[in-house]
């Protein structure tokens, strides 16, 4: 059975069915913050022009239990490893400041959500200034 996806690297959805792979493990060590169930997806973009690969972990809590099946969690975190981010790529058009304040906009997003917002709000401001003031300059 598939499922659906977005390939971050050439935007073409698809259904992904054989060109995956996913892996379980657990952290059963005595460490502070108790036992964990890891899960890993590695996913490899069926579209030829692309095949390139993303690789996310996701964590879970992990209760051990004596008599039956340990129980997980829902999800407490998730690294998305490859890509690092969900950044998408722009063309060299796109000023290369903007761009860069946007690909660090992208890699911040879950580490600090409010220093995400203000990089993308500077790079909305710098196109619409740019958008504003371009033709304006153009028609002097």
């Amino acid at each position: 059975m598939g499922f659906h996806w977005t390939c971050p690297y050439c935007d073409r959805d698809t259904t992904i069915t054989d060109t995956y792979s996913s892996q379980v493990f657990a952290l059963t060590l005595k460490n502070a913050e108790g036992a964990r169930h890891f899960a890993v997806l590695m996913i490899v973009c069926p579209n030829p022009d692309c095949r390139k690969f993303t690789l996310t972990i996701d964590m879970h809590k992990l209760e051990i239990t004596q008599t039956g099946p340990n129980k997980i969690s829902d999800v407490l975190q998730t690294w998305n490893l490859i890509p690092p981010s969900s950044a998408k790529v722009f063309p060299e058009y796109v000023p290369e400041p903007i761009r860069d304040d946007y690909t660090e906009a992208c890699a911040i997003r879950d580490l600090s959500p409010k220093a995400s917002a203000t990089l993308s709000r500077r790079c909305l401001q710098a196109r619409l200034l740019g958008c504003i003031e371009g033709p304006a300059r153009g028609r002097d």
